[in-house]
């Protein structure tokens, strides 16, 4: 059975990764913070486990185009959206994300506007 084929330059297809690998992140945050009460965040090792089991997961069902620039764009965007929800968590902020998205695709020369 052949997989479908997953390209980084479709802006919807590589939103919809992104927004997986963000997601995924988002629910890590939230479990640590509630589970160990926001006093500690995972150590980037600890993250590192989380975010390639989350890749391993998600590319397990498609090809890429270019697979190793997929799989470091997609450990970025889990980092930085744990970070963020880290971050806003002990505050009562749940950060948006699609706008996690568009900002990271911004920051990452992606998108040369915010998209809406």
């Amino acid at each position: 059975m052949e997989k479908p084929f997953h390209t980084v330059a479709s802006d919807y297809m590589r939103a919809a990764m992104l927004q997986f690998a963000m997601r995924k992140a988002a629910d890590l945050a939230a479990e640590s913070f509630y589970n160990g009460l926001g006093l500690d965040s995972l150590g980037s090792d600890d993250l590192l486990i989380f975010s390639e089991d989350a890749w391993a997961k998600y590319s397990l069902s498609m090809d890429f185009d270019y697979p190793h620039y997929a799989h470091k764009l997609f450990l970025r965007a889990f980092h930085a959206a744990y970070l963020a929800y880290m971050q806003g968590l002990p505050n009562g902020a749940h950060p948006s994300l699609p706008d996690l998205v568009a900002a990271f695709e911004l920051e990452a020369g992606l998108q040369t506007t915010h998209r809406p």
